[in-house]
């Protein structure tokens, strides 16, 4: 998992959402946990550097992150399988007040 990853989440639902752009950093790959760095692009909002966390086996991964948005943080997980250099999940995407999360589709590539 250790490297650059570049991809997206597709949030948009017809009605609601939009693509979020993730460019991530995994730094250290600790056993099944991850650390690293993300670049998040709201293209409604701007640019955002987090802190990244999550943990991994061998095929899948759990990329969790908190982007400091204008309206308060919003928390960002990307759950998905992984072949070779490709991970494809569930992205869900919980903003300030909401019961539920805005859900989407998951690419990222290194």
């Amino acid at each position: 998992m250790q490297g650059a990853w570049t991809g997206s989440c597709d949030m948009s639902d017809g009605q609601y959402g939009d693509e979020i752009f993730l460019d991530l950093w995994i730094a250290s790959d600790l056993g099944r946990r991850i650390q690293g760095q993300a670049r998040v692009t709201l293209p409604s909002e701007g640019v955002y550097d987090v802190d990244l966390h999550g943990e991994h086996t061998l095929d899948a991964a759990l990329l969790t992150l908190t982007i400091p948005s204008q309206d308060g943080d919003l928390d960002l997980s990307f759950e998905g399988t992984r072949d070779a250099d490709e991970l494809e999940g569930r992205c869900e995407l919980w903003v300030p007040g909401a019961t539920a999360p805005v859900v989407g589709q998951g690419d990222l590539e290194r």
